[in-house]
């Protein structure tokens, strides 16, 4: 029963991230509208359009900053899971992502649960990509109990 509920929060937890995407270089400014801004204006250099309807962006956040990490990461949470999909998708398919003069990540925004079973199965994932075997990380990552099957 324990089991099961870890597995029901950590769906949830997966759910209410599903539209967030961290933002990794983007130089720090000050005040909330500013970063919002900014935000915006970086999503639409990579989805290549002229505007993005701003209130398709709910809310951008600085995380606290990280030991040696400078600028902090942002994490915003886009008003449809098809938007952040198109924005993930595109920035995938550059080499590089460059923005106002800094290289700039987008990184899916992963629950602590997900990160830890993405760590636990390094060793075969480097297996995999030594013998240039295709994988995939599924998001949310589906995982089976044995009892019943995976609803992903």
């Amino acid at each position: 029963m324990l089991l099961e509920m870890r597995r029901q929060m950590e769906d949830l937890d997966k759910h209410g991230r599903r539209c967030n995407i961290r933002v990794r270089g983007v130089p720090e400014l000050e005040g909330e509208k500013d970063m919002e801004r900014l935000l915006t204006r970086l999503f639409c250099s990579i989805l290549q359009e002229d505007t993005l309807n701003t209130m398709e962006l709910i809310r951008a956040q600085l995380l606290p900053r990280l030991e040696n990490a400078a600028p902090r990461d942002l994490i915003c949470c886009l008003g449809s899971y098809k938007l952040k999909d198109n924005i993930m998708r595109k920035a995938c398919s550059r080499q590089t992502c460059e923005f106002q003069g800094a290289q700039v990540a987008l990184i899916n925004n992963l629950s602590s649960l997900t990160l830890e079973a993405k760590w636990a199965l390094q060793p075969v994932t480097i297996v995999l990509q030594e013998r240039r075997i295709p994988y995939r990380w599924g998001f949310p990552p589906c995982t089976f109990h044995g009892r019943k099957k995976c609803r992903h």
